[in-house]
Parts: structure tokens; C-alpha cells; sequence
């Protein structure tokens, strides 16, 4: 009798491929968290890739506004609003001089001419300042040649007038508050102040010195608008160079009932130059070796290395603080048309490059801009301006080096690493064989991935790989399926890891 076999089920294996979603990372860079934990909102680093609302996006491109401007350097960007509109100007400070720049391609105007050259000549500060006859004004120190006045109802830039008991010359800060020109002069720990609403005439002393407990001279002095929990006031933050913050509050710094001192702090040297603070959303920020400090978070108590809103990334701050903090080029600006703080850092050693270290105002999330090497930044009529050795330029589009009349132009290169993650089961061994980047462009963008273990934090420059997305090209692009307008669209391409 024949005997049949009973048919054996097979074996049914576990799944061994598993799928992940990694967000991007909106937190940005964090320094600070143990890498094993690290959240997925952050990333161990992001050059020229920036947190942003819905994900990460490439900083703008530069495209160039005017070329050679006289001078070996473009050391400061005075952007200037009148009360006319049709006086709105650009200007920039070089080795020898000031020049208006404002007409995109075209040739600067000289405005004035330095008497010296060398030192710091053009390295300086300014603030607008509007008179009790409500005249419009610019008015600019710079360490080597002292004040300067910028009319608008003349358009000229001059010595500053009849300023008294001050050596006009000698004036390397100048600053506003409660209405009032305040004036400093070189390695001096005093400042003097002219009368409400004037921009000449006689000055008055008032002493900061004895408040400075770690000595050195006046480094910087800004007005600060904070509410201290009886309304809102301006406060006048005074800062050495050895990191005193002294603080006052009042209207008259010639009356003790209503001018007091509000608080001294300590937060370490301060870099050389004299831009090393900006107000943003109405909170101060100070750099410093210590890295970016809160005014408010000071004045509240709060611990800094928790509540500073660059303790994320202030350990990379100070290790490039280490390098050189003696060299100028030292910046903090708030750039509202990319919606970012920037810390520029100069060119301080061999193999380094003048990095920005960029902070989402929206996401508070910190990156990197590389490639830019700029000098200083401002922000003017909804776009940035930024100089580099002497040529000036703006920061928009997609491509960078593009020339005035729009041509030319490079890709912007960036690079990111994503916090690590064990996708839930750490005791296993895992390989990476696909991943699907998410973007969402005018075109696909050319991009390379690569999957790292074992904690390998070292950038690799991975080989671009082409988008098989290309849109928009003429023979290449699918008839009534491309975009022919630039519009942007969703791109999604499988890579090997």
C-alpha cells in the first residue's frame, strides 16, 4: 500500500528588514547631550543646512552687489533709513574711508576719507539718532579716527562738531540711551554723555571704573529695553573687556533719584572688536568667552549653562574662542531677513575657515554657515549685505558667487550627521541597506548618503550622486508632468547606504 507523505509547513522566519522615519532635525546642533542619547530633533552637525520650520533648508546663495570697493578691506556696513525714503543708503567703512554703495553694479562714491589708515581705521560702530528737531542722523566711531556724522539733509559724513571735554579723535564707542549720545573714548573706563536729543555740545562724566572688579577699559555699551516686572524700561548695559557687566537704570545719570545700579556680572573676556552684542525679541545678548549670554537670563538668576540660548553649542564656540579671541572680525547680528542670530568668527588658524554660527530665531535651533567667509553683516531693506576682503554682497538665491547681472554662479555644498539611534532595539545588529531623503525644491538636488556606526562623528565627503529628479530642464524634463514655472515640488529618491 502506497504511503503518502505529510507535507511539512515551512518555517516561518521573524521579519529581519524593518523601516524607520529620522526627522529632521530642528533643534539643530547640540554639543552637549550624550550622544547615545541625543533626541532625534538634533544633529551632531549641519553645515549650511539650517533648522527651520518644517525641516532643514540650505542658507541662501550671495550674489555680488558691488566689486573693489577702494580700500584693502571692508571692515564695517552702515545701513541708513531717512525719514525720506528716497535718502535710504548703504554705506561701508573701509581702510580709507567711507563710500556710498547703495546702487547695486554700479561704482561707490568716496563720502570721506580717513586722516590715518592703519590701526582699526573703518573697524567701528554706529547708531542712528533722530535730534530734538527731529534732523536724522548717523553717528560712527572707529578706534583710529574717532567720531563721524553721517546728515541726512546734506548727505555728508564730517568730523563730529563741537563736541566738548572730548577728544573727538580719540572716541573708539559711541551708543544711545534714553535719547542720549553716549561717548567713549580710547582705553578709557569712563564714558560721557551729551544732553537729550543733541549730537553737540558740552558732555558730562560719568565714572564706570570703580565698578569694574576684573579692570580693563570700556569694551562696549548698549541700550537694553526689558520689562522689570513694573512696566517697561531701558536699562544701559556697560561692558569691560575683562567681562564686568555693569548695569543702570534711569533717565538722568546726573541724579541719584532717578539713576541706579541695577546689577553687576561676570562673563568673561570679551573678543576684540566692539560688535559683540545685539538686542533680538527684546532680550540682550553678549558674547563672550563664556559663549552667548541672556541679559534677561541674568537679571533673572537663571542658571547660564542651562538656560543660555547657546548652551547647545557654546562648547564649539569656545573652542574656537581659544584660537585667537584677539583678532578682529569678532561679530554678533541679528539678520531678520533670514530670521537668525549669527556669531561670526574670524579666520584664526591654518585649515580654519571664517565660520558663522547661526541661530533659528524661529525653531531655536543652531547651525553652521560655511563657504561665506564674510566679515561683517547687516541687514538692510529685507536683505542681507555681507562684506568680504573688499567686495560687497547680498545673500539670496540658490547659488553662490552669482555676478550682479545674474550669471554664473557655483552650488551651495552642505553636510549634515543625525543624532544617533539604535530604532529601538539595542542589543541587536543592524545594516543600513536604503535611505529615502525627503526634499522639497525647485529641483532635485545632487546629494550623497551615508549610513555611520559605532559613534564615527568625522565629516565624510560622501560622492555626489545626481538627483534622478530633474525637473525644469528643456529635453529633459516629462512634457505635462515637469513644472515649467520653478515651482517648488515634493522629491524622493532611494539610496544605497
Amino acid at each position: 500500500m502506497a504511503v503518502k507523505a505529510a507535507r511539512r509547513s515551512p518555517v516561518r522566519r521573524p521579519k529581519t528588514a524593518k523601516e524607520t522615519i529620522i526627522p529632521a532635525p530642528t533643534q539643530g546642533m547640540d554639543g552637549r547631550v550624550n550622544l547615545a542619547e541625543m533626541p532625534p530633533a538634533n544633529c551632531l552637525y549641519a553645515y549650511n543646512l539650517m533648522p527651520s520650520e518644517y525641516g532643514t533648508r540650505t542658507r541662501l546663495g550671495s550674489k555680488n552687489h558691488q566689486l573693489a570697493i577702494t580700500g584693502t578691506t571692508i571692515r564695517t556696513i552702515i545701513p541708513f533709513k531717512g525719514a525720506d525714503a528716497s535718502n535710504d543708503k548703504i554705506f561701508v567703512a573701509t581702510t580709507t574711508g567711507i563710500y556710498d554703495v547703495t546702487t547695486s553694479g554700479g561704482s561707490e562714491t568716496v563720502k570721506f576719507t580717513w586722516p590715518s589708515s592703519s590701526g582699526d581705521a573703518g573697524y567701528g560702530v554706529y547708531t542712528h539718532f533722530t535730534n530734538a528737531a527731529g534732523a536724522q542722523f548717523i553717528l560712527f566711531a572707529d578706534g583710529e579716527n574717532g567720531l563721524h556724522v553721517y546728515t541726512e539733509s546734506t548727505g555728508n559724513w564730517t568730523l563730529s562738531g563741537a563736541v566738548t571735554s572730548v577728544t573727538v579723535a580719540d572716541v573708539r564707542f559711541v551708543a544711545q540711551h534714553q535719547n542720549r549720545i553716549w561717548v567713549v573714548e580710547k582705553n578709557s573706563t569712563d564714558a560721557r554723555y551729551l544732553a537729550i536729543g543733541a549730537i553737540n555740545g558740552s558732555t558730562s562724566l560719568f565714572v564706570f571704573g570703580q565698578k569694574f572688579q576684573h579692570g580693563g577699559h570700556i569694551a562696549g555699551m548698549w541700550s537694553w529695553s526689558v520689562d522689570g516686572g513694573d512696566g517697561v524700561d531701558d536699562l544701559l548695559v556697560t561692558a569691560s573687556l575683562a567681562g564686568d557687566l555693569v548695569v543702570y537704570g534711569g533717565t538722568d545719570p546726573s541724579a541719584a533719584a532717578t539713576w541706579a545700579s541695577k546689577g553687576l556680572y561676570y562673563i568673561g573676556e570679551l573678543p576684540a572688536g566692539r560688535r559683540m552684542a545685539c538686542e533680538v525679541d527684546g532680550n540682550l545678548y553678549i558674547l563672550s568667552a563664556f559663549g552667548l549670554t541672556s541679559m534677561g537670563d541674568l537679571l533673572s538668576g537663571a542658571d547660564l549653562e542651562q538656560s543660555s540660548v547657546a548652551y547647545r553649542v557654546s562648547r564649539f564656540i569656545r573652542d574656537y574662542y581659544e584660537l585667537n579671541p584677539n583678532e578682529l572680525g569678532w561679530e554678533l547680528s541679528y539678520l531678520p531677513d533670514e530670521g537668525v542670530l549669527a556669531i561670526n568668527m574670524p579666520l584664526v588658524a591654518t585649515n580654519y575657515s571664517s565660520d558663522q554660527f547661526v541661530l533659528s530665531i524661529t525653531t531655536g535651533g543652531w547651525g553652521i554657515w560655511r563657504d561665506i567667509n564674510y566679515y561683517t553683516a547687516v541687514d538692510w531693506e529685507g536683505t542681507t549685505y555681507f562684506a568680504l576682503d573688499n567686495d560687497i554682497w547680498t545673500m539670496e538665491g540658490s547659488l553662490d558667487g552669482v555676478a550682479n547681472n545674474g550669471t554664473g554662479g557655483v552650488s551651495i555644498d552642505f553636510s549634515i550627521m543625525s543624532a544617533y539611534t539604535d530604532l529601538g532595539e539595542p542589543a541587536r545588529h543592524k545594516i543600513v541597506d536604503f535611505i529615502r531623503p525627503q526634499w522639497i525644491s525647485n529641483s532635485g538636488p545632487d546629494f550623497g548618503v551615508l549610513a555611520r556606526y559605532d559613534f564615527d562623528t568625522e565629516e565624510v565627503n560622501v560622492i555626489s550622486i545626481v538627483s534622478a529628479n530633474v525637473d525644469h530642464v528643456w529635453d529633459t524634463g516629462i512634457w505635462d508632468t515637469a513644472t515649467w514655472d520653478g515651482g517648488e515640488e515634493g522629491h524622493a529618491t532611494v539610496r544605497g547606504a
